[in-house]
């Protein structure tokens, strides 16, 4: 009787131990997803500081940026 107190009515019975402990697995697959975003977008801003070849080109890629005597003209 106790047992079955234990695993269903008890406020930290083993269902809810169960569901906390896949959170927390999730939680942790999620933190360790975004510390290596950080670490790429980290990476990034250094070359960008550092490149200014690299800055150039991310900003023509990503902003559609030119020089003051190009045209530029947009496949996809």
């Amino acid at each position: 009787m106790f047992f079955v107190y234990l695993i269903f009515f008890d406020d930290h019975n083993l269902i809810k131990r169960f569901r906390t402990k896949q959170e927390i697995r999730q939680l942790e697959q999620e933190y360790k997803y975004y510390i290596d975003e950080i670490e790429t977008d980290k990476a990034k801003i250094n070359q960008l500081n550092n490149d200014s070849i690299f800055l150039e080109k991310f900003a023509r890629e990503r902003y559609y940026m030119k020089k003051d005597n190009e045209d530029v003209f947009i496949l996809k």
